[in-house]
């Protein structure tokens, strides 16, 4: 599905104008589960993928391939839970690098069986993986994140905007040419507000650069947390600079997102701060935090592995998004809500991003989860991810693969403000994508 953004975004490796994501839409009967249900449960999930490999090596064409590499091993099978997906997966012996077309797959599975058990899904993760807590909450913090911007100034009046609503998280994206100057605009106008600022510079950062390695030293004494500033595959930096932060004794966490798409990975990055600081992970665990991206980590399976290492070891986890559809946006405040005191996510409402409707749920259109008037987002209370099914009707079939809504390209739906030149471009793209 092709959606326009309300408003350009933009990080330090990509400005982008609409989102396309891979939708997975599950049918399963009687057959397919351990326990018979007298009605046929339609599950979903998403791949929160570009169009093209920004991010990292998968974009929506290799999700496809891989679903159709996938899937024959899947239609027909008897399932008790969602772990009998990734154990076929295992015992086919693919390359599970595709970690976000493996989540599209998992969330579906996660969505079908907390509908089979009639739970909504925080309360099916909470049961099923059995997670040590009792502070599952009905409202998630709305956390901002604010693309970069032309100037400090305009920077800063943007996130003025969001903090006179009541957001009380701001995340700012940052790159070497666009940090110090726009952190600084932020602050001015944060002043002694109670509010957490953090920076994500998305791997734009190389320790090796002495004039990078000075200005990560400046930034971290002007913010409350630093995500991912080197390359995804340079843990050993990371941990180098926690290290650093711990011996200085300053409070700035240091979280990992593109480095962390296993378990495995985060505890490779825990050894090597424990072999640097010659302390055990629970001495400097208040200098680190992890970016649970469920598309990421390849679905909630594996986010609930990372989140029960992450509570045994006193480490802060934050919910992270990547401008998901209802599917993906609810799988994230459902894992965001089975835990009060995960570090503020930068889960935002859906009409943050989004006009129009791609769900229907109890036969009304349903346009997202948006922020209520307490400034949250209300955890989805139906079984399943609760959001809804597609709108199929809705929605303008132009390739085999790609679908775009008819919403979308109604101007009438969209405020006096959209920009028809965009629009046309939105057109024009979709129309020459080679599916």
């Amino acid at each position: 599905i092709l959606r326009p953004l309300a408003y350009q975004f933009t990080t330090s490796f990509s400005t982008r104008e609409f989102i396309s994501h891979v939708l997975v839409e599950a049918f399963w009967d009687s057959s397919n589960t351990s326990k018979k249900s007298s009605s046929e449960i339609i599950s979903y999930g998403e791949s929160t993928t570009h169009s093209e490999p920004f991010y990292n090596g998968e974009f929506d064409q290799t999700v496809f391939s891989f679903h159709n590499r996938v899937l024959p091993h899947l239609i027909g099978k008897n399932f008790s839970s969602p772990r009998d997906l990734h154990q076929i997966l295992d015992a086919i012996k693919f390359n599970k690098q595709n970690r976000f077309a493996i989540a599209s797959l998992d969330i579906a599975f996660h969505d079908a069986f907390s509908q089979e058990k009639g739970v909504p899904l925080n309360r099916y993760l909470l049961s099923h993986y059995k997670y040590p807590t009792n502070n599952l909450i009905t409202e998630v913090p709305v956390g901002i994140s604010r693309g970069m911007k032309s100037s400090p100034e305009e920077l800063a009046k943007s996130v003025l905007e969001f903090i006179r609503a009541g957001n009380k998280k701001i995340k700012l994206k940052i790159s070497p040419d666009k940090d110090l100057e726009y952190i600084e605009a932020v602050r001015n106008i944060i002043k002694s507000q109670d509010i957490t600022l953090s920076a994500d510079a998305n791997s734009s950062y190389n320790e090796l650069d002495e004039d990078h390695f000075n200005r990560i030293l400046d930034i971290v004494s002007k913010v409350d947390l630093l995500e991912q500033p080197f390359s995804y595959d340079d843990t050993w930096g990371h941990a180098l600079l926690t290290s650093l932060l711990n011996k200085k004794g300053l409070k700035t966490k240091i979280c990992l997102d593109e480095s962390i798409r296993y378990l495995k990975d985060l505890k490779n990055f825990v050894s090597q701060v424990e072999m640097i600081l010659n302390l055990p992970v629970e001495e400097f665990s208040h200098s680190i935090a992890v970016n649970i991206k469920i598309s990421r980590v390849g679905g909630l399976y594996e986010a609930m592995r990372i989140a029960q290492y992450c509570m045994d070891k006193n480490i802060d986890i934050m919910p992270g998004g990547m401008h998901e559809f209802d599917f993906g946006q609810s799988a994230i405040v459902s894992f965001n809500s089975i835990n009060s005191n995960f570090y503020p996510g930068d889960s935002e409402g859906s009409e943050t991003y989004y006009c129009g409707a791609l769900t229907a749920l109890d036969g009304k259109r349903f346009e997202g989860l948006k922020t209520n008037e307490n400034g949250n987002l209300s955890v989805p209370v139906e079984p399943g991810l609760g959001v809804g099914s597609l709108i199929w009707d809705e929605l303008l079939q132009i390739g085999p693969f790609t679908y775009i809504s008819k919403l979308d390209l109604d101007l009438n739906r969209w405020s006096p403000d959209w920009n028809p030149v965009l629009l046309e471009k939105v057109k024009k793209d979709v129309q020459s994508q080679p599916f």
